[in-house]
Parts: structure tokens; sequence; C-alpha cells
């Protein structure tokens, strides 16, 4: 099994979309690595488990948290007004929310846990490409503006996070 030609041109228009952007996919023999920006290192075991039961790629984005948390940046999504001492982490990019790694497994955190800036708080898919969105920050979740398996748009509010 070999990627595709299409699945090739999916991740290079996931490259020219993103600021920072990490992509590691194996298909049979081959693996493709691919990063841009200063996207966090490519794990060698992707940590986000697609949730279905195929997993044809996984990708992992890292978007500074100054970029997250741009209310000016919002475009046609929930418009949420920031308040001091919470961060709001935005989507880097169009595609579906997941909260947890595989359905009918737990979240990766809920309202009132606390998380570091490296940690998982959901997954964004676009064209089969599951996405780990980090907190970008220590602090206790606060709220989630999007349900589970939503769509989200790019620079949408996902989750709000009181700053420690």
């Amino acid at each position: 099994m070999t990627i595709s030609d299409k699945a090739l041109l999916q991740v290079l228009k996931l490259l020219e979309e993103s600021d920072n952007l990490a992509i590691n996919m194996e298909s049979g023999g081959l693996r493709l690595t691919a990063r841009k920006g200063s996207a966090a290192g490519i794990p060698q075991t992707p940590e986000a488990v697609a949730p279905s039961e195929q997993k044809p790629a996984a990708a992992e984005v890292s978007a500074p948290a100054e970029a997250q948390a741009d209310p000016s940046s919002d475009t046609a999504s929930v418009a949420v007004a920031e308040e001091e001492g919470v961060v709001v982490v935005r989507s880097p990019m169009k595609g579906t929310f997941y909260r947890a790694p595989a359905p009918g497994e737990p979240p990766f955190c809920d309202a009132g846990d606390r998380v570091g800036p490296d940690d998982t708080v959901c997954l964004v898919e676009i064209m089969k490409l599951f996405n780990s969105i980090p907190a970008g920050t220590s602090g206790i979740v606060d709220r989630f503006f999007v349900e589970n398996a939503e769509p989200v748009d790019l620079n949408q509010a996902i989750v709000s996070i009181r700053v420690d």
C-alpha cells in the first residue's frame, strides 16, 4: 500500500494553510514526515488515536498560545470575550472537533481538570488527519465552547483555561 497522490495533495494543502504543523504518516513501507513553522517535534508513535477504527494518518499541531488567544482573529466562529487570567484555546484549522481519543473512551479533559501547556485538550480532524490540540498554558479547564463531533472553523474558540 502506498500514499495516494490525493492524500499527498491533502497533506500539502494542510501545510500550506497552517503556520505551525507537524505531520507523520505511514502507509505500507512508505513514511512521510513534514513540518512547518515552530510546530512541536513529531513523535515516533502518535499519541492521538483516531476516533474511528481506521487510522490512515495522525498529525500533531501546536500553535503558540498568543495566536490561540487572539480574539481579533476570530472568523465566522463563536465570538468569545476573553477575561483576565483566562486563555481561550482556538482551533488552528477548520475541521471536526473531538473531546476523546476514540469513541467510548474518556475525554482528554473536563471542566475543572488541571492541564499543562503540552497536555492535549482535544483533537481536530481534517481529511482523516487527527490533530492534537495542546492547552498551550497551565491552568484549570474552565469550559468547552464546542460539542463533541461538531464542526469547528479556523480560530474558533474551543476551550477556555483559567491560568495558574
